[in-house]
């Protein structure tokens, strides 16, 4: 192995720098090649999207540190470099949770601070700007309602003309009639409207429904929650699902990576889920309460009850039988 191109790793149980040319921990004797591989797994793809980048495939580039980010949720540089694509690709949401996330981690980093402010700023304006072409529309329509409701009372409560002739104002007055009583002609010229006519009124404005606002948000945490809980090996382990807007923080303890890296997955998968902010960490040691034997410890920590014979070598146990309550015990980091 090269020591040029081996990531430094520090172990997640000792916290002591591994040498470059190694993967295992000088101090606990760990086998750290996981950690080793998954680092340089993350550079290789970070690389990968950056050349996608400027080759102009922003899709590609996406991809690449989408991948990256599942691998090393911390990495600032593959958090900004990921908003910026998405931000070039249209996917403004997207950017925004990126660059949010990465202000979690670093709250002092000025670019993501102008970048999230410019974006929120962008956001307010396109929604301020619908709700006021929303009102203009509503309210010329209930402008126009009003005055046709006007026009009608008008309409309906104009007298007839009076130069319209009855039948019997427009018979000659040379040729009376033979009898002796003659109909006599109208008194009125003008015939009132009848008492049933009632002039419609004005069709009241109709109201604004208010946009949705942030308490609309999903609850993703719960839906984290009921996907952690589906999972068998991940559903004893008591990890704490928090939600920030959109970004859902994971913390708690588990024995080994393979299930950090469960955990982030299933997570990511749950409905709806954008961003996944891991903080899991690998349990350091075990104390041991009554009634524990290395067997049940082994189960309950790996599922795996043939690891207690590991459990017992890095502890220097001899005689399994007699293990002490309370003692602190060093537990293995799988691969």
């Amino acid at each position: 192995m090269s020591t040029a191109n081996t990531p430094r790793i520090t172990c997640p149980a000792c916290k002591v720098r591994l040498p470059a040319d190694s993967t295992v921990c000088p101090e606990c004797g760990q086998n750290l090649a996981v950690l080793v591989r998954d680092a340089r797994r993350v550079d290789v793809l970070y690389n990968e999207g950056l050349a996608a980048s400027r080759k102009g495939d922003d899709a590609a580039g996406i991809r690449r540190l989408e991948d990256a980010r599942t691998l090393a949720p911390q990495r600032t540089d593959i958090l900004d470099l990921l908003a910026r694509l998405y931000l070039r690709h249209g996917r403004r949401d997207d950017a925004l949770a990126a660059w949010s996330h990465l202000l979690k981690i670093d709250p002092s980093n000025a670019a993501a601070q102008a970048a999230v402010k410019k974006l929120t700023a962008d956001s307010e304006l396109v929604q301020s700007r619908t709700r006021r072409r929303t009102g203009l529309i509503l309210g010329g329509g209930a402008a126009a309602g009003v005055a046709i409701g006007a026009a009608l009372m008008l309409l309906t409560n104009r007298p007839l003309p009076a130069a319209a002739p009855t039948a019997a104002a427009a018979l000659p007055s040379a040729a009376p009639p033979p009898t002796a009583t003659t109909v006599p002609p109208p008194t009125a010229t003008a015939v009132p409207p009848t008492p049933t006519a009632v002039p419609p009124t004005a069709t009241p404005a109709p109201t604004m429904t208010p946009p949705p606002t942030a308490t609309n948000m999903p609850d993703y945490a719960a839906r984290v929650k009921d996907a952690l809980a589906k999972e068998s090996r991940l559903a004893n382990m008591g990890l704490q699902v928090k939600q920030v807007g959109e970004v859902v923080s994971l913390s708690g303890e588990v024995p080994d990576l393979a299930l950090i890296d469960l955990a982030n997955k299933t997570a990511q998968n749950a409905p709806g889920v954008k961003v996944v902010d891991n903080r899991i960490t690998i349990v350091k040691a075990y104390v041991v309460q009554p009634g524990d034997t290395l067997q049940k410890i082994a189960r309950r920590l790996y599922d795996d009850a043939k690891l207690a014979t590991e459990i017992a070598r890095i502890n220097n146990i001899t005689d399994p039988e007699k293990l002490q309550i309370g003692r602190t015990l060093k537990l293995p980091l799988l691969p």
